[in-house]
């Protein structure tokens, strides 16, 4: 199991956002599956959403993407309410509460974060979880 976020799920989906790293994610979902918090449909839907109106997806390709993501076994984990924790690793990382989430759940799952975002890939590494491309 890996952990992946929301930057990494766009990158999927438009073609100037394609990335070896994406791709090599989605792989190791395929293979191994993912768990996400469940900020992630919301993110990776209003993402959808934005690129359609902005014309960088058709609608046969949202529809496309949606269908892509429901075949992925991606699992949404209920996180418990621990806003504190989340706020404090945010704090320590400099993120926001949103990225914290991804970044607690690598942690306690002891898995990979694959992400795409700068500072929280920073904050992966810190932590020891970020997801690699082998080579």
């Amino acid at each position: 199991m890996i952990v992946v976020d929301a930057s990494v799920a766009a990158a999927w989906f438009f073609n100037d956002e394609v990335s070896e790293y994406a791709a090599f994610a989605m792989r190791r979902i395929a293979q191994e599956s993912a768990a996400v918090p469940a900020i992630f449909p919301v993110e990776v839907g209003n993402a959808i959403l934005i690129g359609g109106r902005r014309g960088r997806l058709s609608s046969e390709e949202t529809r496309k993407a949606v269908d892509q993501l429901a075949e992925l076994p991606i699992v949404v984990q209920r996180q418990s309410l621990s806003i504190g924790d989340d706020l404090a690793l945010a704090e320590k990382h400099s993120l926001s509460v949103y990225d914290a989430q991804y970044l607690a759940l690598a942690m306690g799952q002891r898995v990979d974060l694959f992400t795409l975002d700068q500072r929280l890939a920073a904050a992966a590494e810190a932590e020891n979880v970020l997801g690699r491309v082998p080579g």
